[in-house]
């Protein structure tokens, strides 16, 4: 008898945790969660703060990322010292250079409309950049 009420409660008790367990989001309303990654990205970012192998470094410092609407990025983070501009693509949470030498991908870590933080490896290094969202030049609000 004692056997059969101990199943019983652990039974109920896992009853319970399955709506837990659940996705909160109903099917097909992805939507509602807000606005997309693909309109989130656009604009510049700068970096203030970056991790090389799990160490805070100051060798990014002026990095800056510009992801346009059209799927261009405008970079100074990249061998040498001027600025790139290379097409990218997104799939899902990693952006993509297709044309880029060195296969670089940025996978997003965590995007919002103030904060973007992108990780990647850089010669098995790895890398995590963390940038704000650059406020739009009075000109360019007409």
């Amino acid at each position: 008898m004692i056997k059969r009420i101990g199943l019983f409660l652990l039974f109920s008790c896992s009853l319970l945790l399955i709506p837990a367990c659940e996705n909160d989001t109903p099917a097909g309303d992805e939507g509602a969660e807000g606005p997309s990654i693909a309109e989130l990205l656009p604009g510049r970012w700068e970096l203030t703060s970056a991790m090389r192998a799990g160490r805070q470094t100051e060798l990014l410092t002026g990095t800056y990322f510009e992801f346009t609407p059209e799927g261009q990025m405008i970079t100074n983070f990249g061998i040498g010292n001027g600025q790139d501009r290379k097409a990218y693509t997104l799939d899902d949470k990693t952006i993509r250079l297709p044309d880029d030498k060195m296969q670089l991908s940025y996978e997003i870590v965590l995007l919002n409309d103030t904060t973007l933080v992108l990780a990647t490896s850089i010669r098995d290094i790895p890398f995590e950049m963390t940038f704000a969202k650059a406020k739009a030049d009075e000109g360019e609000l007409q």
